[in-house]
């Protein structure tokens, strides 16, 4: 018989697969001409301004329930953390805009499921250890990954080396946040709402950070050139988010 708890567990991991390959197809979707109309660093403000919207008014009900401190838990080191982890998620995010102009999101998906095999690597060297069912299954994915990119016919790779460079980035820094969540901030006794108020904060101002000046800062002003399909980015990013944070509670 199943526990209590399994039929939660399975709720939310096929809520977040569903939840995050609509957000990802959108990020294909909502070009113009291979090319998008936005900016994708206010995209990516406006995605952390709603995820911030619904996480700090969660901490509030949580607070008004319960009559704990609204900043119960968080330090200077603490904030620290926070701050370190947002910048990685922002440039994560920034940097899927740029990866999706020159592959297919399938590509991104099939290429970051090697996340987990960087995972288990910084994990090791963290001191912690893998089963070998998880070994088998990292391996498998690795070398389906391997199998999908190569073009047999000519002898060649599907895509371009700087295509394979941004993956790449994108796949390390997406194992680096996951490593450092797991070792770091899951140990921090701060509630959850709180936790996520505080990264979608930073979140918010790094992104803005990224639109006015850097690699993603773009001559259109904050607001120009969203349509129906820009704003459905949005809202499934910042579904996206929530799911994340569900699974983890």
């Amino acid at each position: 018989m199943l526990e209590a708890g399994v039929p939660m567990q399975i709720v939310a991991f096929f809520t977040l697969v569903v939840v995050q390959s609509v957000a990802i197809l959108l990020f294909k979707l909502a070009q113009t001409g291979g090319a998008y109309t936005f900016s994708p660093a206010s995209a990516v403000a406006l995605t952390e301004l709603v995820k911030l919207a619904l996480a700090a008014t969660s901490h509030a009900l949580d607070v008004r329930r319960t009559g704990d401190e609204w900043f119960a838990g968080l330090s200077v080191a603490i904030m620290l953390h926070y701050f370190g982890l947002s910048c990685l998620y922002t440039t994560n995010n920034i940097l899927t805009f740029f990866i999706i102009q020159q592959a297919d999101p399938g590509t991104l998906s099939l290429f970051k499921s090697i996340a987990p095999y960087m995972c288990a690597m910084l994990l090791r060297l963290a001191g912690q250890t893998m089963n070998q069912l998880q070994w088998g299954c990292v391996i498998i994915q690795c070398c389906a990954i391997a199998i999908i990119q190569y073009d047999v016919v000519q002898s060649v790779p599907v895509l371009a080396s700087t295509s394979y460079m941004l993956l790449s980035l994108a796949t390390t820094i997406t194992a680096v946040s996951s490593v450092w969540n797991q070792l770091v901030l899951k140990g921090f006794s701060v509630p959850l709402n709180l936790q996520n108020t505080m990264l979608y904060s930073f979140g918010v101002a790094t992104s803005l950070v990224c639109f006015w000046v850097g690699p993603a800062k773009s001559d259109k002003s904050f607001l120009e050139g969203y349509n129906l399909l820009g704003v459905a980015l949005i809202f499934f990013q910042a579904l996206h988010g929530l799911a994340v944070a569900f699974v983890y509670k």
